[in-house]
């Protein structure tokens, strides 16, 4: 609304399209909670999918999707960070992986391909910190494992279309970012800030001050934020 340029808000656009025709009908405040709200079952469905065509279970299946679809990592976005409500994606492209790994084929090849681009242009942290890892795990997986269920033309002719689909799809939203940084337009970092928002071991041990439980607790409250402080100074 103030005329700010930001590119990189370009590469999430699935969540923000998905919230167009239900203003309308719900406002603001209730399509951001009916988005919300439905993150939840269809987190559920996308992991159970996954988990039954894995390990043939159901009882198995059902635990995983009620896991994902109220795991820690999504509940303490539900503060405001909207984009991360939208990650019924990621386990819909590692199934559709793996079915383009054991089934070659069109509608394997053009599903995965579809599900890739959707859990990258839901959140540029999915495609870097889900996506970019989750795939080459998978193929080293197979590579070490069982080699010719990738080293053969079927699946590099399914995973050439799965890309070409995805990069069609993303294009239009990661060109301009990608152009921007490429002629040096970008202005987002600063002198410093890698240090300020780096991730390092301390954090893996110390709770962050924003989960609910550290808040209502004062004295483990005040722990936290004396450490951080300290360790920021």
């Amino acid at each position: 609304p103030e005329g700010a340029y930001m590119p990189l808000l370009m590469t999430a656009p699935i969540p923000h399209l998905f919230s167009i025709p239900l203003q309308p009908i719900f406002g603001l405040i209730g399509t951001y909670n009916f988005l919300l709200l439905i993150s939840f079952p269809l987190c559920g469905m996308a992991m159970y999918a996954l988990a039954l065509d894995v390990t043939r279970s159901r009882p198995g299946a059902f635990i995983a999707g009620l896991i994902y679809a109220f795991f820690p990592g999504k509940m303490v976005h539900i503060a405001g960070h909207y984009l991360q409500f939208h990650i019924y994606w990621l386990p819909l492209y590692v199934l559709f992986l793996l079915r383009l790994i054991r089934q070659p084929g069109r509608k394997n090849a053009l599903l995965t391909g579809l599900f890739l681009a959707l859990s990258s242009i839901s959140h540029l942290m999915h495609a870097a910190y889900f996506v970019g890892l989750i795939t080459p795990f998978i193929l080293l997986y197979y590579l070490i494992f069982d080699r010719r269920a990738i080293l053969n033309r079927r699946f590099a002719g399914g995973l050439t279309t799965a890309l070409i689909v995805a990069s069609i799809i993303m294009a239009p939203f990661y060109g301009p970012y990608i152009y921007d940084t490429l002629t040096h337009a970008n202005r987002f970092d600063y002198p410093g800030g890698d240090v300020i928002f780096c991730a390092d071991l301390l954090h893996l041990f110390v709770p962050v001050p924003v989960h609910p439980i550290v808040q209502r607790i004062p004295w483990l409250y005040r722990f936290v934020t004396g450490i951080l402080r300290y360790e920021n100074s």
